[in-house]
């Protein structure tokens, strides 16, 4: 196995188009518009060539610890997926190598956020916590997903519809983008500390200049009015909602089981097989609002390693942007 730390991005979004079971969050420009974003992290991702020559990927973004004697290292940032992806599935024991060969360096730890769509372990060195997401599979067509949408959520959906409520994609137009983070701050001031994650405007400034066909910023518009939206991200098969604010007031009208049934729909479309709610972060109101919409829970390993010396001289403490 040979290893290469500097890693091309064009042949890593080749290897992130090839691999099937790769998400947005697996690509250079979701790494990319971090480190625009947060000065003090840099990309790190390594690629490895198996002994068949096959590449590996790993996306890896470090941050210094406190006491600055070596990085961190986050496959992803922000807990979304991470992990290896590669031209083939690869192997348990070529895993194994891999990351055998990344506890063997000078680091200060890493932490790996698996993937819902490839299941695999780790060596018995890393520590592994479970977690999940929910997601509908978009091959049993509309008709079938509609039917497994529990009463409630259908109800919305057509009292949305009532309404007069509307979705669309925003048009590179960063007003509508400042539009939705308005919505997102007073939904932190609403949260205050227990907010799951306080992410700057200029990292949707970001995601908006970077003009990626598949980052859509989708609006719930509500007479004229943008009350709601979600950051969704595409990539080969998968969709996934990362990120969703609404003004609480007009929850009443059913505007958020309205937006997501549109993307859905919009998904089914355009030839997705997964949607993907993402993970609720421990938020039990929130996972129980996606089961209605009939999905399905894909459990995620969520593995971390410390290196041991560096924890006994220093213990050094770490914080993942966003958490």
């Amino acid at each position: 196995m040979k290893v290469f730390n500097n890693v091309n991005f064009n042949e890593w979004q080749e290897i992130a188009n090839k691999c099937k079971y790769a998400t947005f969050f697996h690509t250079p420009i979701w790494s990319k518009i971090f480190i625009e974003t947060y000065p003090k992290m840099k990309i790190s991702t390594k690629k490895f060539v198996l002994d068949d020559h096959t590449r590996v990927i790993l996306p890896l973004v470090n941050t210094r610890t406190r006491i600055g004697l070596s990085a961190w290292y986050y496959s992803n940032i922000a807990e979304v997926y991470g992990g290896i992806i590669s031209e083939r599935k690869i192997k348990k024991k070529e895993i194994n190598e891999i990351f055998t060969f990344l506890t063997s360096r000078n680091i200060a730890g890493i932490s790996i956020m698996g993937n819902p769509l490839f299941n695999y372990t780790l060596p018995e060195q890393f520590e592994a916590k479970v977690d999940f997401t929910q997601i509908l599979n978009l091959d049993e067509g509309k008709e079938k997903i509609w039917a497994n949408y529990s009463h409630n959520v259908r109800q919305n959906i057509n009292k949305a519809k009532k309404f007069g409520a509307v979705c669309r994609i925003v048009n590179n137009n960063i007003d509508e983008w400042k539009k939705y983070y308005s919505i997102y701050q007073k939904e932190l001031e609403k949260w205050g500390n227990k907010a799951t994650n306080q992410y700057p405007f200029l990292l949707f400034e970001n995601m908006f200049k970077v003009r990626d066909p598949n980052i859509k910023l989708w609006l719930v518009i509500f007479d004229g009015k943008v009350v709601g939206g979600g950051l969704t991200f595409y990539h080969n098969e998968h969709c996934v909602v990362w990120h969703g604010s609404f003004l609480s007031d007009y929850f009443k009208y059913g505007i958020s089981s309205f937006l997501y049934h549109n993307i859905i729909l919009d998904a089914i479309e355009k030839g997705y097989k997964y949607y993907d709610f993402n993970p609720s972060g421990g938020h039990e109101g929130t996972a129980d609002f996606k089961e209605k919409f009939g999905t399905e829970r894909l459990s995620i390993n969520k593995w971390e390693w410390e290196n041991p010396f560096i924890r006994t001289i220093a213990g050094a403490k770490r914080k993942i942007i966003g958490n």
